[in-house]
């Protein structure tokens, strides 16, 4: 059986993610292989496939059957936007946040892989308190990963 993960869409139009679904698209990217996935957090296929088909239907991922995926440098743009966008919740310390947050992955914005980004824009998230400012800073990055990556 080929190894499924899943690729984001390009926003057409805005789209809402349900917690669930924010977290099937961060666990995907931290475990692309679905078996290693399903194991390592034991998800109950049913609920993952439907999860997955709500994604799709809304046109934001396509489930793919093969994992190939290049190392190519995330630009330097993404970083001076995410850093920008957790300013705006927790003011001047973003930079060192968001250092911390990439050093916990044993990477570097030089090295970090494009597979990760999601994961660390949840990790990220952790350190804003407004659920309201998190669930912001979740939408306008996936929208920018989406968009430019």
């Amino acid at each position: 059986m080929a190894k499924q993960s899943i690729e984001l869409l390009p926003v057409k139009e805005p789209i809402t993610l349900t917690p669930s679904e924010w977290h099937v698209i961060a666990m995907f990217y931290k475990y692309p292989d679905m078996d290693k996935l399903k194991a390592k957090f034991n998800v109950n296929t049913d609920q993952l496939n439907a999860v997955l088909g709500k994604l799709q239907a809304k046109k934001a991922i396509k489930v793919i059957e093969d994992e190939s995926s290049a190392s190519v440098e995330i630009p330097s743009f993404f970083w001076e936007r995410i850093e920008k966008e957790l300013s705006k919740s927790i003011g001047p310390i973003a930079s060192l946040v968001l250092d911390d947050k990439v050093e916990e992955f044993n990477k570097t914005k030089e090295n970090f892989p494009h597979k990760m980004l999601y994961s660390l824009v949840e990790k990220v998230a952790t350190e804003i308190n407004s659920q309201a400012e998190r669930s912001q800073f979740q939408k306008t990055m996936l929208e920018l990963i989406k968009q430019y990556l």
